[in-house]
């Protein structure tokens, strides 16, 4: 560091610890106003240089607090308008200069699924996990699950890992799509069961036979869907607190514990669960189905939903520095996409940048 900046940030540091003359301390804050920082310094980035601002405003504030108010006026305008070489030189703590670390938010986390390949486990405790290639399986016929040693009284849950879709055709000839990471929950029979009822957590595609004397319901988080012949998406994350179903055709019908919201075709139910709001709106249904073909569709969604419908797919945790700029991403990209392939793809359209340590996605600056 060049000499004369080696003075500058030891008379700074007086300033602000009262040790200067009242002359010192005017002809200082005379070059304060005068000479604005250089915004071709070398800062190591903007978070960086607005986080040293924050924390330089705070400790020399209270440094000054009971000092004449011309000191303090010079101060809001040095922090605020960035004016001077002193915030890349002074710190929080005495003023030593350290680098702070910066701010980051949790945006999505890895769930602890366990497998690589979907799995089938029966209510005794037993499972099976079908090969790669399987990605479909009827269960109104038994053949296959006595092919695969599973037995269809007791079979109850089906897994779907990162990076793989499934479909079922359940025992009353309802069709299910389960997206990654899904899982669906199910009866050993519905007729003993007494009614057709399956637990989501997760994102599925419904397509349920028709049987109005016996209603087909979804519980999801915090909230059940009931239908009787009906097209339709949900989408149930307990760690989002939200629910979103989609209406394609018949009827649905979403309950809460305080309330009933019938659905028509071509409506959606998003649901904030955690705060109890719930609203209606329309939907487009190549975006909304756009994951069962195969597919990520953004319409003009913040970086931040993308990278949690993101972290979904490829079961990643997805952190991000606080003053990331939320930018609006639209398009789609196949999924078959290795995850740095499409984080390259997401940069040129955001600007972001996106790094890669092991299981985990950090955003940049």
């Amino acid at each position: 560091m060049p000499h004369k900046e080696d003075q500058f940030k030891q008379l700074l540091s007086d300033y602000a610890l009262g040790k200067l003359t009242e002359e010192e301390e005017k002809k200082l804050e005379h070059l304060l106003i005068k000479h604005p920082i250089d915004e071709k310094w070398a800062w190591k980035s903007m978070l960086h240089k607005a986080q040293f601002e924050k924390q330089i405003e705070a400790g020399i504030k209270k440094q000054i607090k009971k000092t004449q108010q011309s000191k303090h006026f010079i101060l809001m305008i040095a922090a605020s308008a960035a004016a001077v070489l002193v915030l890349f030189f002074i710190g929080l703590r005495v003023y030593h200069l350290d680098d702070p670390k910066p701010e980051v938010l949790l945006l999505a986390s890895e769930k602890n699924i366990g497998i690589d390949q979907v799995r089938i486990q029966q209510a005794d405790g037993k499972q099976m996990l079908l090969d790669e290639k399987v990605d479909f399986l009827d269960l109104r016929s038994n053949k296959e699950l006595v092919a695969m040693g599973i037995n269809e009284a007791v079979f109850s849950n089906v897994q779907v890992p990162a990076q793989r879709q499934f479909k079922l055709i359940l025992t009353d000839g309802t069709a299910v799509w389960l997206n990654a990471g899904a899982e669906l929950q199910v009866p050993s029979d519905f007729s003993t069961a007494g009614k057709r009822q399956v637990k989501l957590n997760g994102e599925a595609y419904f397509e349920v036979k028709s049987d109005t004397s016996n209603p087909f319901f979804v519980e999801t988080y915090e909230s059940t869907i009931q239908v009787t012949g009906t097209k339709f998406n949900v989408r149930s994350y307990p760690e989002e607190s939200r629910v979103e179903t989609s209406l394609l055709e018949g009827k649905v019908v979403f309950n809460t514990k305080a309330k009933a919201y019938q659905i028509s075709p071509g409506r959606m139910i998003q649901a904030d669960m955690q705060h109890l709001i719930i609203e209606e709106a329309d939907f487009n249904a190549d975006d909304v189905l756009a994951w069962k073909e195969g597919y990520f569709t953004f319409n003009n969604l913040d970086i931040f939903q993308v990278m949690q419908t993101v972290s979904k797919w490829y079961n990643v945790t997805v952190k991000a520095e606080k003053n990331i700029n939320h930018t609006k991403i639209g398009g789609s990209f196949p999924k078959e996409l290795p995850l740095s392939e499409l984080l390259k793809d997401l940069t040129a359209l955001s600007g972001v940048k996106f790094e890669i340590r092991g299981k985990e996605v950090l955003l940049l600056n």
